[in-house]
């Protein structure tokens, strides 16, 4: 009873706030939209043990046969095309076979309807009595009840170094769902502060530049209520509101245009009657100099990643670039708040052009569309941009299995590096998750086809710069092409874990450091000054590149 009076209390508050509000047009004090992820500790993450429903039981399937595939094959296979096994294995089951698909058979009768619940690297794709069955969650494949055994083929996609079937279980079906579903929730809501009768949002603005003088704003609320932007050149004078361009499972994008360089914009976000706080956004630098930060791998070390993303912006950068593998597992919704709670210092004060990795894909291996990556980051997996006397061609070599890019990226790149902004512009870059060359990762040279791309293009388009990520450690390699030097930049240390003491015996590169860390580019008249910066700030490399 005193809990529904409490709620009244409440609702009967928020009334007459709003009336209130409408009676005398005086503006409300900001008021904090933004609940903490508590999630993100670890204190929160020992509660969520604590509330985690009971795991139903589970038969463990660890006898397989296993054969190794064909990688021409591609992403799919028709079911007429699975190889015969020609061993045996045991679970978990790891090889050394990158960019190759790995079959693993098991013959099983169902008496019951199941779900088939896979750990793999990178990921898996299921067949059940000669037919393809589809993701019914997130790495878990619904298997129907039948009169006689089946055989169940499980098809592991491998792109980076190792890979295989870690783990395959059977629960039953209806238990399953439960279980995951209700993990889910409790994931998306613990942290909440029920008593505040306002719809909250889990992260500060998602800052996109689209081109120049056009902005993306992204906003992830924990409902579909209804969010307006204020914005305006003076603190006090927010004279233009937009309402939302798209909305998606609580991800609100709004679209600014027509917005002048070199000026400094102020928004706030709205939900009458209470507002944010204030946000200011500094449009495109036209002269030099300017500076940008870049790095990857920030991979669910949210707190790591926090850190240095609060020290970028002690350097108040014109825009910051992730190189991919932003999130550990990217059918997870949970990881992208992760991500955007870790990034929003820096994130809502500067736009942050992030690249597709590897990992951001996970989950998706039934057709390799990232779509809570497209939701809460960007529509798009490859993309290019202008700034200043820079031009940047980001890649995903990660839309096709084994790693390549498709026949209209392909053309999209080619255009690029042929387009007169790019040939106009002093500096090139390439950006792309996986890197050409690579020492640091044991076992690890880099991926060949990413190096075939850059080796035969690199000295007849001028490319000044490969951005990378993938190897947890930072490397550098600067390589003469004819008259052109490409200078092969991997910038791995944002937040997960770090590579092993030991290296590979190749390539040589120049230097590697096997610390986290991010990298700042100083853009000036006598080239680019260049440094490493360690997660307590300290200058791990300086190095200025010139022509």
């Amino acid at each position: 009873m005193r809990n529904k009076l409490q709620s009244c209390n409440q609702l009967l508050l928020l009334c007459l706030t709003i009336l209130l509000f409408d009676a005398c047009e005086i503006a409300p004090k900001p008021f904090n939209l933004f609940t903490p992820l508590t999630f993100q500790d670890s204190a929160s993450q020992q509660e969520i043990q604590q509330l985690m429903p009971e795991k139903p039981s589970a038969i463990l399937l660890q006898n397989w046969g296993f054969a190794i595939g064909d990688p021409k094959q591609g992403l799919t296979v028709n079911p007429v095309a699975i190889p015969n096994p020609n061993s045996l294995v045991l679970t978990p089951h790891r090889i050394n076979m990158p960019n190759t698909p790995l079959w693993y058979f098991k013959r099983i009768q169902l008496n019951t309807p199941q779900l088939l619940v896979i750990n793999a690297d990178d990921g898996a794709q299921v067949y059940y009595g000669g037919k393809r069955v589809k993701q019914h969650l997130p790495d878990c494949f619904a298997l129907d009840a039948t009169s006689d055994s089946m055989d169940l083929v499980i098809r592991v996609l491998n792109n980076a170094l190792e890979g295989g079937l870690r783990k395959a279980e059977l629960v039953n079906f209806e238990e399953g769902i439960n279980y995951f579903n209700q993990v889910a929730t409790l994931k998306m809501t613990t942290g909440q502060n029920e008593s505040i009768p306002v719809r909250m949002l889990y992260a500060k603005p998602f800052i996109q530049r689209l081109e120049a003088g056009k902005y993306d704003i992204k906003i992830v609320a924990d409902s579909n209520a209804v969010l307006k932007l204020s914005y305006g050149t003076q603190p006090k004078q927010l004279t233009k509101t937009v309402a939302y361009q798209k909305q998606v499972e609580g991800i609100f994008t709004f679209s600014l245009s027509d917005l002048k360089p070199d000026t400094t914009y102020y928004f706030q976000i709205k939900q009458p009657p209470f507002y944010s706080e204030l946000f200011a956004l500094k449009t495109e630098d036209t002269t030099l100099p300017f500076g940008f930060t870049a790095w990857g791998d920030s991979q669910g070390g949210w707190k790591t990643f926090q850190t240095l993303a609060q020290n970028m912006v002690q350097k108040s950068p014109a825009f910051s670039i992730g190189l991919g593998d932003l999130v550990a597992d990217g059918s997870e919704p949970s990881q992208w708040l992760g991500f955007l709670y870790a990034l929003q210092p820096l994130s809502s004060t500067v736009p942050i052009f992030p690249v597709i990795g590897n990992h951001d894909y996970d989950g998706y291996y039934d057709d390799l569309i990232p779509v809570l990556y497209q939701q809460h980051i960007r529509s798009d997996n490859y993309f290019a941009w202008t700034y200043n006397n820079c031009y940047f061609v980001a890649l995903d070599p990660n839309e096709r299995f084994p790693i390549g890019i498709q026949d209209k990226q392909r053309e999209w790149f080619f255009e690029q590096i042929a387009s007169k902004a790019w040939k106009n512009s002093e500096w090139r870059f390439v950006l792309l998750h996986q890197p050409p060359y690579s020492q640091g990762w044991k076992g690890y040279h880099g991926d060949e086809f990413i190096r075939e791309l850059i080796d035969q293009n690199a000295a007849s388009a001028k490319i000044d710069f490969v951005l990378s990520g993938h190897s947890h450690c930072y490397e550098r390699w600067s390589k003469q092409y004819e008259q052109q030097q490409t200078h092969f930049l991997i910038l791995g240390g944002a937040g997960g874990g770090l590579e092993d003491a030991e290296s590979s015996e190749y390539p040589k590169m120049d230097t590697v450091i096997k610390a986290h860390h991010y990298g700042y580019f100083n853009v000036n008249k006598e080239g680019i000054d260049f440094e490493v910066i360690g997660l307590k700030g300290e200058v791990l490399e300086k190095i200025r590149f010139a022509k």
